[in-house]
C-alpha cells in the first residue's frame, strides 16, 4: 500500500475537519445550551428552576453555575416554549415596561419570597388591596425587578387608564404596608 503526500494530507484534512464539525456542535446551544422547564412571557424574569442544562440538571441564577458554565440570567425579551433553547442573547438586563395602548404602568413593592418562588413574574394577573379593600383587578404584572440582592423587590403592574383614579390615588395617600399584591384575578389575600 503507497502512501502519498496528498492522501495523507487529504485524510489530514478531513479528520480536522470532522473535530472542528463535533467542537462546533459540542459548544451549539442545542448540545450544551439551556432549555426552559416551563412557557415563559415576555419580561420574565429567569429565576430558580427556570432552566435546566442539556444534562437535564436544573440551573438556577441564585445558585453556583451547572458544570462551570454561567447561569442565564436576565428577563426573556420574547415569549418562551417549555423545551426551548434559550440564549444569553435573548435576555436583558432590565425589563422592557410598555403598557398596552389605554393602560397605565406603576409599581408596588412585593415581598421578594413571592418573586422568587415565581408565584410573581411577568404575565401573571393580580388584584391590589389597599389593606382588605380590593382596588383594583385583575391587574397584569408586566415584570418584576429586584434590587439589593433580591431582598426588595417591586411588581410592575399594568391596568387600564380608564377607571385608574381611584388606585392612583390609593397609591398616592396611603401607607406603603398597607398596598398588597395578593394572587389571582378576585383577591384572596394570603
Amino acid at each position: 500500500m503507497k502512501f502519498t503526500i496528498a492522501g495523507v494530507a487529504s485524510i489530514g484534512y478531513l479528520g480536522l475537519l470532522a473535530a472542528g464539525t463535533l467542537f462546533a456542535y459540542l459548544r451549539s446551544p442545542e448540545a450544551s445550551g439551556y432549555r426552559a422547564t416551563l412557557s415563559m412571557p415576555f419580561n420574565h424574569l429567569i429565576g430558580a428552576g427556570d432552566l435546566v442544562t442539556s444534562t437535564s440538571q436544573r440551573v438556577s441564577n441564585a445558585i453556583r453555575p451547572a458544570e462551570g458554565a454561567t447561569p442565564l440570567q436576565g428577563y426573556t425579551t420574547a415569549a418562551v416554549q417549555a423545551g426551548q433553547v434559550i440564549r444569553k442573547e435573548a435576555l436583558e438586563s432590565r425589563p422592557q415596561i410598555v403598557p398596552d395602548a389605554g393602560n397605565i404602568a406603576f409599581s408596588v413593592e412585593v415581598d421578594s419570597k413571592r418573586v422568587a418562588s415565581g408565584e410573581l413574574n411577568a404575565g401573571v394577573s393580580v388584584a391590589v388591596c389597599d389593606g382588605d379593600k380590593v382596588i383594583s383587578s385583575p391587574v397584569r404584572v408586566l415584570a418584576v425587578v429586584c434590587i439589593t440582592g433580591g431582598v426588595r423587590c417591586m411588581s410592575v403592574l399594568e391596568t387600564s387608564a380608564i377607571g385608574s383614579e381611584e388606585i392612583v390615588a390609593v397609591l398616592q395617600h396611603a401607607q406603603p404596608s398597607q398596598i398588597k399584591v395578593v394572587s389571582g384575578a378576585r383577591g384572596s389575600i394570603q
